[in-house]
């Protein structure tokens, strides 16, 4: 059951019309597309609804059969927009930075913010010019830990999109020759749009590393189709 479906099937068990079951905490409009699954609802708002409705969070959740670490999950992703949009200030780093303290002092799975803050520190990363300042141990973690993995998601494969700039052009080969493995096994969301931005920043690196004889084997990538 979606978390639309779930909602409705709440709102009409308790003798309520849309309005009175989100009592001014999104627009109705809004709410009825969230129902019929065309508009997604943010963990804040949710957890508002379900709250004023009496509605037990942990119960909510075991109904979906989604992961519960989800609202963590949301409230990172949420932080790494943030950090997306500081990447473009001219004090870039200094803000990124203040987003690690905002992450540091949630309360969240530490698995969950040992990751978050791993990847902050990747865009930290990117901001360096020089190279004698460039932390090589984090680049190697970074690409082990989340880059090397036995599966992707839309959300670890952004990332990687954000960070080729951090490795030379043959890391970013064998990281690109591991997604493709399990990417033709079980394919994701967004997964064309995704990759093809991958393809071109990474032939890119190809050109500037003069590494010409690598490219057919990219643009050959079996799950993307450059056209």
């Amino acid at each position: 059951m979606t978390i639309g479906e779930l909602l409705k099937d709440y709102r009409i068990k308790q003798g309520k019309n849309q309005r009175e079951f989100i009592a001014g905490i999104v627009s109705q409009s809004y709410y009825s597309k969230v129902e019929k699954e065309i508009h997604r609802i943010t963990a804040d708002d949710l957890l508002e609804i379900l709250n004023h409705n009496g509605i037990p969070v942990k119960e909510f959740f075991e109904k979906l059969e989604i992961d519960p670490n989800q609202w963590q999950i949301d409230k990172i992703n949420k932080l790494m927009e943030e950090i997306t949009k500081a990447s473009y200030s001219e004090q870039a780093i200094d803000q990124i930075r203040k987003i690690r303290e905002k992450v540091k002092k949630l309360d969240l799975n530490p698995e969950l913010k040992e990751e978050a803050l791993l990847i902050i520190d990747g865009f930290i990363e990117l901001e360096k010019d020089d190279p004698e300042t460039f932390d090589e141990k984090l680049r190697t973690k970074l690409k082990e830990k989340i880059f090397m993995m036995p599966e992707y998601n839309t959300h670890k494969l952004s990332l990687y999109a954000n960070f080729i700039d951090l490795y030379d052009f043959d890391s970013n080969l064998q990281i690109i020759r591991q997604i493709n493995k399990v990417l033709e096994r079980k394919p994701i969301e967004r997964q064309e749009e995704i990759l093809f931005a991958i393809v071109l920043n990474v032939l890119g690196q190809a050109v500037k590393e003069k590494k010409y004889d690598k490219t057919d084997e990219i643009i050959n990538w079996p799950i993307v189709k450059l056209s």
